[in-house]
């Protein structure tokens, strides 16, 4: 009896072990997959990062989040062009910031993420790296309340007056008052703001989200999926 356990045991661990590596292979190969995505032929030209992700993000469907420098962009008085021929994915997101060295990216749970190395918004960083307790989006809910419903978060919203910040949650055409499809939800706990946002382009249509400051003193947070 004793062989017996000692063998059913053994033979539980092995499977165990078997899936635990197919599973962190298979969630290495969906990442790698990402990035070596093929681009044939790509030719953009474009004032800013900002319009540049916006288009691979849906050229190429892969989510996208930028967290936007806070200044600098005054440095370069030129468009940012990218050429790639026969490359993939990685080769754009290191054009990309090669030209804009203010940038650099990583791909953070299936999304990539492009945020600032230089100019950076300490109060954004602080935002996206808030732990809220938690935050639910019921289904059918438009794009202006899952942004208010963000920037609403008790843990957010402490930072933002004390910041003296206001988030900027207008709706200017039918696309804010449309949710990101009839399906989508969302109920999570003890998540950091970035990994919402993260999140939300996993699990809807929208392929790219922006945080970022306007105003002559920073004074407006917009939070916006496209």
């Amino acid at each position: 009896m004793l062989v017996r356990i000692k063998g059913y045991l053994t033979l539980s661990l092995a499977i165990w072990l078997l899936l635990t590596y197919l599973q962190t292979s298979s969630g290495q190969n969906l990442k790698d997959n990402l990035l070596d995505r093929p681009v044939q032929q790509l030719e953009i030209k474009e004032k800013d990062v900002h319009s540049i992700l916006l288009k691979i993000a849906y050229e190429y469907d892969v989510p996208i989040g930028l967290e936007e420098a806070l200044t600098g962009s005054e440095l370069s008085n030129k468009a940012i062009r990218i050429n790639i021929h026969n490359g993939n994915l990685r080769d754009v997101l290191d054009e990309l910031t090669a030209q804009d060295p203010r940038y650099e990216w990583k791909l953070v749970d299936g999304v990539i993420n492009v945020f600032p190395k230089a100019y950076r918004d300490e109060l954004l960083k602080d935002i996206l790296e808030t732990q809220v307790q938690n935050l639910n989006i019921k289904p059918r809910t438009d794009k202006l309340h899952i942004r208010g419903a963000i920037t609403d978060l008790p843990e957010v919203k402490s930072k933002l007056e004390m910041a003296n910040v206001i988030p900027m949650n207008i709706g200017f055409t039918s696309v804010d008052f449309a949710p990101p499809s009839r399906e989508f939800s969302l109920n999570v706990e003890r998540i950091k703001v970035r990994d919402i946002l993260n999140q939300i382009l996993k699990t809807s249509r929208w392929r790219y989200w922006i945080v970022s400051r306007y105003g002559d003193n920073n004074e407006q947070l917009v939070i916006n999926f496209f």
